[in-house]
C-alpha cells in the first residue's frame, strides 16, 4: 500500500465513500495468473488442471478530520454504505470511467487520534477485470452484426429478445460461426434471455436449459461476427473488461 501524491476519490455502490474523508493510501494489486496441477501415477511432473485469475483485494485508509462528533458521523455515514452482502460496482476517479465488482471483506477498524479518526478498508474483488463500457448492437433476423469488442480480455455476451419466434424448434445466437447458444421453444412469439456471464437462460422469464450444443459465449477483443438462428427483435450487449 503506497501513499497518495494527488487526491483520488472513490464510490462504491453510487456512494462517494471518500466524500469527508482524505485517502491516504491505496492498493489494487494487479491480477496474477493461478496454474493449478496435480501429480499422476507414471507421468513425469504434474497435469495441469487449471489456470485463470483468482481474486484481488483492494485496500484503503480513509482519515475524516474535524471535531469529534463530525468524525463519527462521516464513519457511521460510511459504515452503513458498506454493510452489503454482494459485489457491487467500486471505482476510483483516476481509471477512465472503470469500475471493479467488490464486496466489503474485513477492514473497518477505525484509529482514533485527537486530530482524525482514521478507517482501514478491505474490498475483495471476485473478478479481477475492471468493466468498463456497456456495448450493444440490435440483431435482424437473417442477417449477421459486426461488433467491435473492446478492452484486454474477454467480455461475455448477453441478449435479449422480443417476438422471438425459433427455427426447428429452437431459438439462439451464434458468434463468428462456432460457439452458439441456443434454446428449446414452441410455436408463436416469446421474450427470450440468454446471459453467458451468469450462465442463466430464460423464455418468457421462466428459466431454461440451453440445448446441449451449447456454449456460453466469450467474445476476445477484437471484431466478432454475431448471427440469430430464428427471427424476431433482438440486442447483443456485452461490457468491456481490463485487466
Amino acid at each position: 500500500m503506497i501513499g497518495l501524491q494527488a487526491r483520488v476519490t472513490a464510490r462504491f455502490d453510487g456512494h462517494d465513500i471518500t466524500d469527508g474523508f482524505v485517502m491516504s493510501a491505496l492498493s489494487r494489486p494487479r491480477p496474477v495468473r493461478v496454474a493449478r496441477a496435480v501429480e499422476v501415477d507414471g507421468m513425469r511432473g504434474s497435469a495441469l488442471t487449471a489456470s485463470g485469475y483468482g481474486p484481488i483485494e483492494v485496500e484503503m485508509r480513509l482519515a475524516a478530520v474535524g471535531d469529534p462528533a463530525s468524525r463519527r458521523e462521516r464513519v457511521d455515514r460510511l459504515m452503513a454504505w458498506l454493510d452489503v452482502g454482494e459485489a457491487r460496482p467500486l471505482s476510483f476517479s483516476d481509471d477512465a470511467g472503470r469500475y471493479y465488482m467488490a464486496v466489503p471483506s474485513g477492514g473497518g477498524a477505525v484509529a482514533h487520534t485527537a486530530w482524525s479518526d482514521e478507517v482501514s478498508l478491505v474490498f475483495l474483488v471476485p473478478d479481477p477485470a475492471r468493466y468498463g463500457a456497456e456495448r450493444s448492437v440490435a440483431l435482424a433476423s437473417g442477417s449477421t452484426a459486426t461488433v467491435r469488442v473492446g478492452g484486454n480480455t474477454e467480455a461475455a455476451l448477453r441478449v435479449a429478445a422480443t417476438a422471438a419466434r425459433a427455427s426447428g424448434g429452437v431459438w439462439g445466437v451464434t458468434c463468428d460461426g462456432g460457439d452458439a447458444v441456443k434454446v428449446e421453444m414452441g410455436s408463436g412469439a416469446h421474450s427470450v434471455e440468454i446471459d453467458c456471464e451468469r450462465r442463466t437462460a430464460a423464455v418468457d422469464s421462466q428459466a431454461a436449459v440451453p440445448t446441449l450444443a451449447s456454449d456460453w459465449i466469450a467474445m476476445a477483443p477484437g471484431t466478432h461476427q454475431i448471427s440469430m438462428t430464428g427471427t424476431g427483435a433482438a440486442t447483443a450487449m456485452w461490457t468491456e473488461r481490463w485487466l
